[in-house]
């Protein structure tokens, strides 16, 4: 039997979900119109409570059954908010006009304000799971017990939580829609029951702090699509190291043992190390009575030494001079703003390092038990500490160390000063030791959870409340929910998390926030480090402090490249938007401005085809494990490559292209960046996907053949020839799951609200085919049309065909199947149609110049009698009509003769009859019969409404009089009704006739009457031989 397992890893899924999504968000906010911003916002808060959450849910493993009922609650909203930020991720990685945005965002504000309501009434109830859990579960047991359903606790508060007030219609949690934690790929170690996580008594301490623990941050803008399983394995992989990682303590202590023996400190005079232990009694003071762990006190020392190399490194003469000397610094990039350094101190600082790792790491390690990577810490720094420490190789270190009056002048606080207002705002809930310090409205509900039936209940007082809960939880200063001191390391290759990867790091100045509070600092504050993912292929921008009390993040993109150029090649001053602040940062001096922006050049002038080009959208992004460019020059597997699959937007749908892009990861740096970009039509692909791997062919665009004009006269061409690929290449997903994404990506149309809309999805299992109707509308709203796309063998060896079917359409229907004769289907045209001389590899590359329609026959078939009528009502708009006692939906007549007048006479041959129906508004249904005949090797369409006039039935012959008919090539399906032209709307002329049919046999004659009268007219309207004459044209 499995034993159960705590709620911790479900609220550290939560925890790592809300992150992801508030990360993501700043892709979409900086468009989005108030509404958004203020729910985004509320995000922020969100993470706040929930890292507390998962903190007391660590302490204390009994409050994880009232944790869990709210989380249930808390997924649903943020999986709602994940799918309307998909929509608008689209939008943020095109370049077509604003106006499509405006018109998106102003069809969603019904859905952006109840979430908004459902935000908030979450944070309302993890405020009273944080404070008030044992009162929380005595209400919610006290609520099950007055239900007088069969909905259990959380059922009743999740229907409580779904009907707020003054929430739109629609935008209710509905409970039709089972989400779970496992949605973001976490299933493996989340779901109750797994083995995979231990039991409650082996949870870290309370002094592990799981936020600083290796949860994978969520890149901003990472993929529209759902996470990828790759990305899914390394944030369960997270997870599971936070709940694995506690080492052997007698191994720890005989290790801290060995290095207190081994590595001696540099011996301090009295009056010195008086100076660090009052510095120490001020962090004390300062923390009112809260410890900090040996990890903190690590990664303390750690920014000193780092400090003090970087430092130091500035000011060895064979590097630039200081930043207070600017005799060097090009006129145009001087300012009044002065780094303030000297080589004193340098040794303070180097000091203090040593001073916190002897006195207060290496003393208290020999009682506590450690985990490795606390140990690992240890051991970088020992070293570390050993090399800047020796003073033959530093001679200057000599005279300072042993030169008390220099080194009391120098600064020998142990935790740097905070400069700016924004830096002071700390975590509320953190700080408060207990409730009595939160606003009134936050303590009314804690004490009393009961009273939440009458809030939400109450509009005012839901806002009351919801406002109180943002306003003291606020935190500008943070948009980084994981700690900055994961870039406090020895080395670089030690820097971040898993999978993190850290590209440049050094100490700047800056000033932060609004312009009449911000403070230009001096003393290089300030850590700034250029990161990114394994596989990814963002860069990253963080700008953290010491203390933790700042922490911004975001994505360093082109265009904050480009404006810091705009300021000169040797600029020491970048100005960077923050989600949160905007900061001016200023670089030490011009070497490390360049180091800064080397990479991050390099890299995106090698991404230029990586972008998204004028009218294009992104359908798909993922991180491939390889790469191979099967047919081209290099025929080498590449791993770890970022995919992207762009979609050109042109105002004719029909026109449509995509775009294929494979790029090198940012974390790549032992060889030059590299992005290649392949062009891909709509349909003619021939793919195989086996397991995670994916084959797949195509023809591009320069196809170069030998033409004749006639007369021995030839010339060269571009073309495109789909029976013919020419391109071929193989890519490894993470996952099977994955590689089928891919697949049906590439295979099908992408919808597009307003313009591409899924109507139809048919599989058949016999033939391993698949079909899929769309509704297309043009940006010229030229009217309604459709595009079938049919894949055969999917997911497996696969061909795709694409077509587009208008209004008028010639078909043949079968007792399974529907053969068009002739559809459109797309062809590309290049810009290079005829060259005089055979092109060679320094040629000039073709380009598409124009999408053209070719007419193709096309067979569909399906699994069943129904799937053909929905089909064909999607097609068209009408409703087949069944015989009865057949298996089909037409009959077949040898023989039809019509006739308009004595001379006037037309016999055709191989006739099928179909009827069709469609709804009339107010009306009775509108009824027609359209029949496909055949004369001199000639297909026609004869169609006429059904009429309720006389008839003849004689044996197998049947009259039919006095009827409106057309004859034409195409059917309109728009009226039902016979037409001249695959293109036109104009429907054939009326011409009043009589209809003779002749069937094969009796039985189908009458089956053909039941029909076309309604039930009880049959009887009435039969017209006997003797009478026949009087009514005949």
């Amino acid at each position: 039997m499995v034993a159960p397992i705590s709620g911790a890893g479900d609220v550290l899924a939560l925890m790592n979900l809300v992150y992801n999504l508030y990360s993501r968000g700043w892709l979409v906010v900086r468009d989005a119109p108030r509404e958004f911003r203020s729910l985004h916002r509320r995000l922020k808060v969100s993470r706040q409570i929930i890292h507390h959450v998962a903190q007391k849910d660590v302490k204390d493993a009994s409050a994880s059954e009232c944790t869990q009922e709210v989380i249930r609650i808390c997924s649903d909203t943020l999986y709602d908010f994940e799918d309307l930020l998909a929509k608008f991720e689209r939008l943020a990685l095109t370049d077509r006009n604003h106006w499509l945005r405006r018109v998106k965002w102003a069809s969603e504000q019904g859905t952006i304000a109840g979430l908004r309501r459902r935000v908030e009434s979450d944070q309302i109830m993890l405020m009273l799971a944080l404070f008030s859990g044992n009162r929380l579960q005595e209400w919610m047991v006290e609520r099950s017990k007055l239900e007088t359903s069969n909905l259990d606790a959380s059922a009743s508060l999740y229907l409580r939580h779904s009907t707020l007030p003054n929430s739109p219609s629609g935008v209710a949690n509905s409970s039709s829609r089972s989400h779970s934690l496992s949605r973001n790929g976490l299933e493996p170690i989340l779901t109750n029951g797994s083995t995979l996580l231990p039991s409650s008594s082996t949870f870290p301490p309370p002094s592990v702090d799981l936020v600083s623990s290796d949860i994978a941050l969520p890149a901003k803008g990472e993929s529209f699509v759902k996470r990828s399983s790759r990305q899914r394995k390394m944030a369960a992989a997270d997870v599971q190291e936070i709940l694995r990682r506690r080492g052997s303590p007698k191994t720890n202590r005989l290790q801290i043992h060995q290095l207190s023996q081994t590595k001696p400190k540099i011996v301090l005079s009295p009056i010195v190390s008086q100076a660090f232990e009052q510095s120490l009694k001020q962090v004390h003071d300062e923390m009112e009575g809260d410890d900090i762990d040996i990890e903190m006190w690590l990664r303390v020392a750690n920014w000193w030494l780092l400090k003090s190399r970087k430092i130091w490194q500035i000011l060895t003469p064979a590097q630039t001079l200081p930043g207070d000397q600017v005799s060097d610094i090009p006129a145009q990039v001087q300012s009044s703003w002065r780094t303030q350094f000297s080589g004193e101190q340098v040794c303070a600082d180097l000091l203090k390092s040593s001073w916190i790792f002897h006195d207060v790491v290496l003393a208290r390690a020999k009682h506590d038990s450690l985990d490795n990577r606390v140990m690992k810490m240890i051991k970088d720094l020992s070293t570390a500490l050993e090399y800047d420490l020796d003073i033959d190789h530093c001679s200057s270190l000599r005279t300072w160390i042993n030169d008390d009056n220099v080194l009391l002048r120098q600064d020998l606080r142990l935790l740097e000063r905070l400069h700016q207002p924004v830096e002071a705002q700390v975590d509320t809930l953190s700080s408060s030791a207990d409730t009595t310090d939160f606003p009134l409205a936050i303590q009314e509900i804690l004490k009393n959870p009961s009273t939440i039936d009458e809030v939400f209940e109450s509009p005012s007082k839901f806002d009351e409340l919801s406002s109180a809960i943002e306003d003291f939880l606020t935190t500008p200063a943070k948009d980084d929910p994981l700690e900055g001191q994961r870039w406090f390391t020895v080395e670089n290759e030690s820097g971040g998390f898993n999978h993190e990867k850290l590209l440049f790091r050094t100490f700047v100045n800056a000033q932060i926030g609004n312009k009449d509070e911000r403070v230009k600092t001096q003393t290089a504050n300030y850590l700034l480090v250029l990161w990114t993912k394994q596989g990814e292929s963002e860069i990253f921008i963080t700008l953290c402090n010491q203390r933790n009390t700042l922490n911004l993040c975001q994505i360093f993109t082109l265009r904050d490249l480009e404006n810091y150029e705009q300021k000169g090649e040797d600029s020491l001053e970048i100005s960077i938007e923050f989600p949160s602040q905007d900061a001016d940062i200023r670089f030490l001096n011009v070497e490390e401005s360049r180091k800064f922006c080397a990479q991050p050049k390099q890299y995106f002038q090698a991404m230029t085809c990586r972008n998204p080009r004028l009218g294009e959208l992104a359908i798909f992004e993922t991180v491939l494990e390889s790469f191979q460019d099967i047919k081209g020059p290099n025929n080498v597997a590449i791993s770890s490559c970022g995919l992207r699959v762009y979609e050109s937007m042109p105002h004719e749908r029909c026109k449509t292209t995509r775009r294929l892009v494979v790029s090198s990861p940012a974390a790549e740096t032992s060889a030059a960046p590299w992005c290649v970009s392949h062009w891909i039509p709509l349909g003619k692909i021939q793919a195989q996907v086996d397991g995670s791997l994916v084959t797949m062919s195509w023809s591009d665009l320069k196809q170069c053949e030998e033409m004749s004009k006639g007369n021995f006269d030839y010339y060269w061409a571009y073309v495109y020839k789909p029976e013919k690929p020419n391109m071929e290449i193989s890519m490894q997903f993470s996952s099977g799951e994955e590689a089928v994404k891919f697949a049906e990506c590439i295979f099908f149309l992408s919808e597009a609200q307003d313009h591409v809309e899924e109507r139809l999805r048919l599989k058949n299992p016999a033939t391993s085919e698949e079909i899929r109707v769309y509704d297309l509308r043009d940006a010229a709203d030229r009217g309604l049309y459709h595009a079938i796309a049919l894949a055969t063998g999917f997911p497996h060896r696969h061909v795709c065909e694409l077509y587009y079917t208008y209004q008028n359409l010639d078909f043949i229907l079968q007792s399974d199947s529907v053969r068009f004769p002739e559809l459109r289907s797309p062809h590309y045209v290049t810009n290079m149609p005829r060259m005089l001389d055979r092109p060679t590899q320094e040629s000039e590359s073709p380009e598409l110049l124009d999408v053209k329609q070719i007419d193709q026959e096309a067979v569909f078939k399906f699994s069943s009698r129904n799937d053909l009528k929905c089909f064909m009502k999607n097609l068209t708009g009408w409703t087949l009509q069944g015989f009865q006692y057949s298996t089909s939906y037409f009959s077949e007549v040898p023989k039809i003769v019509v006739r308009a007048n004595r001379f006037n006479k037309n016999t055709y041959t191989e006739a099928r009859v179909y009827f069709w129906e469609k709804a009339n508004e107010g009306m009775s249904p509108k009824a027609q019969m359209a029949m496909r005949v055949k004369k001199q090797e000639k297909h026609w369409w004869l169609t006429t409404p059904v009429s309720s006039g006389k008839y003849r039935l004689d044996d197998n012959r049947l009259v039919l009089q006095q009827l409106t008919v057309k004859r034409d090539k195409y059917l309109n399906t728009k009226k039902m009704a016979a037409t001249s032209s695959c293109d036109d709307d104009l429907t054939a002329p009326l011409t009043r006739c009589t209809l003779r049919l002749f069937f094969s046999e009796s039985p189908d004659s009458r089956n053909f009457l039941d029909l076309w009268y309604p039930p009880g007219e049959k009887e009435h309207k039969e017209v006997t031989s003797s009478r026949w004459r009087t009514v005949s044209p």
